[in-house]
């Protein structure tokens, strides 16, 4: 029992930061959104269209500085300092080296935009914003180097605060450059991609300057040589790196797939489309920053082989995130018109909306569980079966499924969201399986 409540307290220390961090996050795209939605159908529209579009981007990108954490992790375990140092300092390179190559294939996936089935108008409003958002790509990749390096030991509290304060200088920026405020031209949807951008900035310049004055780095250093850049480092960080990027961008192209799809439908399912994402995407990142806090957990009990704490850490995360998703589930299922009406004001968008949200509710569950599975594997760094997995779940069943319940059985927008959950739910089957088998090979008591 007092071990139980230890690794309790131990989860609970490392996730409510992240989870704040991660709200924060989600935080930026639903200002955006709600603020837009009011200027107008045509831009939450166009917002939805250029957001599936970066986010693949974003998401590889991300993906590859994750890699990071459960190496520190599992040194930081062992208490290897000096090859947390060169970790560290390789990791920088790598990501920002990845941030220039998305920022360039960005661009040729933006000249490719007027190709993707949607109305000529969302697509004008939606290229100069998603330009805008490919220029935070550099910036945003730096902040989460530094991230992810400090989360490996188990800091999260500093990327909360960054992330917090960060984000509200984004919303007030929204609401000077959208709506024109305080003498600002009225940008509409560029402005909200400006203040975006802006904030990004200060997050990361915020960690630079935290790094180099707070003693809690005093050990490291955040500046480096091209003498101190290792090829076999620099591998290991993008095998393990790679395959989270990949899984993170085929999780994403189901989502990014769903609202080209959702385009063809029609404008006003795309918009409404845009609200139920981003009421997922917000309970989402509250999972995975409880997923995030079993990665650093597990990460460090893998190095010091602890595998009794390592039983019961994954259990109470599955019990946490169990609990935590049926409670989204219900509340969407309940609250879902006064949750739309967040958004717009326009009826048609809030009725559409309210149904798609209905349809998220169901999700939530399969959502939370395989978040939670890819962290606990992560912590393992064992990633590349779970790669394997998510493809096939995401493109081999989520994709054709939502695709032939849309227009082949004629079920409209609600067919697309069938794909989701049964594409997360393929996944979250999947990864817990591998789990349990991990488990077993390791000598845990895992059932």
């Amino acid at each position: 029992m007092n071990q139980t409540k230890e690794n309790l307290k131990k989860i609970s220390g490392l996730a409510i930061p992240l989870i704040l961090s991660q709200i924060g996050q989600v935080f930026v795209t639903l200002a955006d959104n709600a603020m837009v939605g009011h200027a107008g159908k045509e831009y939450l529209a166009a917002s939805s269209f250029a957001n599936s579009v970066f986010m693949m981007i974003l998401m590889f990108g991300m993906g590859i500085t994750f890699g990071l954490t459960p190496l520190v992790g599992k040194s930081y375990g062992q208490k290897e300092y000096g090859y947390i140092q060169k970790l560290f300092h390789n990791s920088i390179f790598l990501n920002l080296t990845i941030s220039v190559i998305l920022m360039i294939v960005g661009v040729v996936v933006g000249l490719c935009m007027p190709f993707m089935g949607q109305p000529e108008h969302v697509v004008a409003l939606a290229q100069p914003y998603y330009y805008i958002l490919l220029i935070s790509v550099l910036p945003l990749l730096h902040f989460f180097s530094i991230k992810q390096f400090a989360e490996g030991m188990e800091n999260t509290k500093l990327a909360m605060i960054l992330t917090v304060t960060g984000n509200i200088l984004n919303i007030i920026g929204n609401y000077i450059l959208i709506y024109g405020k305080f003498g600002a031209p009225q940008l509409y949807l560029n402005g909200a991609g400006i203040s975006t951008l802006i904030s990004r900035i200060f997050m990361m310049g915020g960690f630079i300057y935290v790094f180099k004055t707070k003693s809690v780095f005093e050990n490291f250093s955040l500046s480096f040589s091209f003498k101190e850049i290792e090829w076999k480092i620099q591998k290991r960080l993008l095998g393990i790196g790679s395959s989270i990027g990949l899984q993170m961008l085929i999780e994403a192209v189901i989502f990014s797939v769903g609202a080209i799809m959702m385009g063809w439908v029609g404008e006003l399912y795309l918009a409404s489309h845009q609200i139920a994402v981003s009421l997922s995407y917000f309970t989402f990142m509250i999972a995975n920053g409880i997923a995030q806090a079993t990665t650093i957990r597990i990460s460090t009990l893998y190095g010091q082989k602890d595998l009794l704490q390592l039983n019961t850490t994954i259990k109470l995360s599955f019990i946490i995130t169990l609990c935590y998703s049926t409670l989204c589930c219900i509340m969407f299922y309940v609250l879902a018109r006064p949750l739309a009406a967040i958004f717009t004001n326009e009826m048609e968008v809030i009725a559409e909306a309210a149904a798609l949200i209905g349809m998220a509710a169901i999700y939530q569950i399969f959502d939370g569980l395989q978040v939670l599975g890819i962290g606990v594997l992560r912590g393992f760094a064992d990633v590349k079966k779970p790669m394997i997995y998510a493809a096939a779940s995401y493109l081999l069943v989520g994709i054709p499924g939502g695709y032939i319940c849309t227009f082949t059985l004629g079920m409209g927008a609600r067919g697309i969201w069938v794909g989701f959950i049964i594409g997360l739910g393929s996944a979250a089957v999947l990864f817990w399986a591998r789990i349990y088998k991990r488990m077993k090979v390791l000598g845990g008591q895992l059932a």
